[in-house]
């Protein structure tokens, strides 16, 4: 005589245990797969900047005017802007005239050509959190739009990024060369040019003195706007974000 196989099924207190183990792992491969994706899109997020900021500093350059980044740090967006082209006097002008005496704008105008360049938002838990300038300066909240110059170089800087995790990595400017670079940690100390970069690059002229150099050699080329206008700027478009 055949008897039918055993059909016992699983006991209440079985399922429960299995699906406390199954939620448990999931648990862990899940938070072990989100930190390292946040972590991944912090190391693309400095990896861009960095190039972005080397893209700026050859715009200055090829447009013969300061070009600038801005970084929002309530936001957590950056930008490229250009500023409107220059009179003799230095007074931001009605772009594309044909006049010699071409109109100044005035700030409503000039908050509405900011206005007309777009933002790109940085990734998602990723967050700016401090541009060191100086060993006792920093920005760390409102707007802060940093000058590239025509003639190549920039005010160093050092941006310090974040995520939600507690993950940070840096992006370093060196502020004579215009090349920047990507850390996957903090890095408090300024990149230094050396005593040939500066002249190869600058010869006799001081940083920031607004001669346009060729974007390709480096070489000093035709007159561009002033520079020290674009740092004027700067600081009042990081009004309220500057700490000591």
């Amino acid at each position: 005589m055949r008897f039918p196989p055993s059909r016992r099924g699983f006991s209440l207190v079985e399922l429960l245990l299995a699906l406390a183990i199954v939620a448990i792992v999931g648990g862990i491969v899940f938070v072990d797969y989100s930190g390292a994706t946040v972590r991944e899109r912090l190391k693309g997020a400095s990896r861009k900047l960095a190039g972005y900021c080397e893209m700026i500093r050859s715009q200055s350059i090829s447009k013969g005017t300061t070009c600038r980044l801005e970084i929002d740090f309530d936001k957590a967006r950056f930008r490229y802007v250009i500023d409107p082209p220059r009179d003799a006097y230095g007074r931001f002008v009605e772009p594309g005239s044909d006049s010699e005496t071409p109109r100044p704008l005035d700030p409503e105008e000039i908050d509405l050509w900011d206005e007309s360049f777009e933002w790109d938002d940085f990734p998602r838990d990723v967050f700016p959190v401090r541009l060191v300038i100086s060993a006792k300066e920093f920005y760390d909240k409102s707007t802060v739009s940093w000058p590239f110059w025509p003639d190549g170089t920039v005010a160093p800087f050092v941006l310090i990024l974040s995520t939600s995790q507690g993950h940070v990595a840096s992006v370093s400017m060196n502020g004579l060369t215009g090349t920047a670079s990507a850390e996957p940690d903090v890095t408090l100390g300024f990149p230094e040019a050396q005593s040939g970069d500066f002249s190869s690059i600058m010869g006799n002229r001081a940083p920031g003195s607004g001669q346009k150099q060729d974007a390709s050699s480096g070489d000093p080329g035709t007159s561009g706007d002033g520079g020290a206008g674009g740092a004027g700027r700067a600081g009042g478009g990081a009004s309220g974000g500057r700490t000591k």
